[in-house]
């Protein structure tokens, strides 16, 4: 092989240098000059070397440790250990095989629990997981629209309310409903104070006298006070209901002689018609007169 390459380059090259038959000359005192052991080994040297190669040059950086060799960019490469001792490790068929059949067997068990009818105690299928969601944001949901549980609101929730009733407290968290009078919640239970509600009646905290001496006939601005006769067989008559309105009220009082208190025509007194035959008041005694605003009602 020496002697080839040889002959290539005495044949590219010296004959621009000598003469044809000088370079042959010198090939030949070359060839001669070269012991014929020496050019053997030179050929057996020559045959054994390899050309230069990035890649076979990446490899012989790595060790001699057992792995798979990995390129991991041009003329870079490294090693990954067999089996599964490292997240970078290449498993064996055997691993691979240990991995897969855990796999298959989980997979089994799913299938075998969504066909069975009783439902497996460790795994829950995609309808029954589903459900179980379901259940618990309903329930989640519910929480948080509902009112904290309370004895207050139990009681009143039990009630049966409607309008123009009136809830009542009967004792530790429990409630009666009563019917409200539609004057009392309009004009009574609105007003700020005593003295507007005692306004709101037509009279005040100490009711105003009005003394009479004579036969008197009430009027619609004696409503809340007291009517006094003092006179002797004195009558005091009322107007007609219509006229006071309903709301009207006063008292009548007798001084030492007793007070007859009569109704104009139509006009009834508890009931009787007491136009002709008045009802009287005992000396010393009163009674107080209440107006429906159609008839009369008397209280002792």
């Amino acid at each position: 092989m020496i002697r080839g390459i040889l002959q290539r380059w005495t044949d590219a090259n010296l004959h621009n240098y000598f003469p044809r038959t000088a370079a042959q000359a010198a090939w030949t005192a070359l060839q001669a000059a070269i012991p014929t052991t020496t050019r053997e080994a030179l050929d057996n040297v020559v045959e054994k070397i390899q050309a230069y190669n990035d890649n076979l040059d990446g490899l012989s950086e790595l060790d001699e440790t057992a792995g798979l060799v990995e390129q991991t960019a041009e003329a870079t490469f490294t090693k990954r250990a067999i089996g599964v001792a490292a997240s970078t490790s290449i498993p064996t068929r055997a691993d691979a095989d240990d991995r897969y059949d855990a796999i298959d067997a989980a997979s089994d068990a799913i299938t075998a629990h969504e066909a069975a009818g009783t439902p497996h105690p460790t795994y829950l299928t995609a309808a029954e997981g589903n459900a179980a969601y379901d259940a618990t944001g309903a329930a989640a949901a519910a929480q948080a629209a509902s009112q904290p549980l309370h004895a207050i609101l139990t009681a009143l929730a039990g009630l049966t309310i409607a309008a123009g009733k009136l809830i009542v407290g009967t004792g530790t968290n429990a409630f009666s409903v009563y019917d409200l009078n539609a004057y009392i919640r309009d004009n009574i239970l609105n007003k700020a104070s005593a003295a507007a509600i005692l306004a709101e009646l037509g009279t005040t905290a100490s009711p105003s006298l009005n003394t009479q001496t004579d036969d008197y006939e009430a009027l619609a601005a004696d409503k809340g006070k007291i009517v006094y006769e003092t006179g002797t067989a004195k009558t005091i008559t009322l107007d007609n209901a219509a006229d006071y309105g309903s709301g009207w009220f006063t008292t009548v009082k007798a001084g030492a002689a007793s007070v007859s208190l009569a109704t104009k025509s139509g006009e009834l007194l508890d009931g009787v018609d007491v136009t002709t035959v008045p009802h009287v008041v005992t000396a010393y005694e009163s009674i107080k007169v209440f107006c429906t605003g159609t008839a009369f009602l008397s209280f002792r």
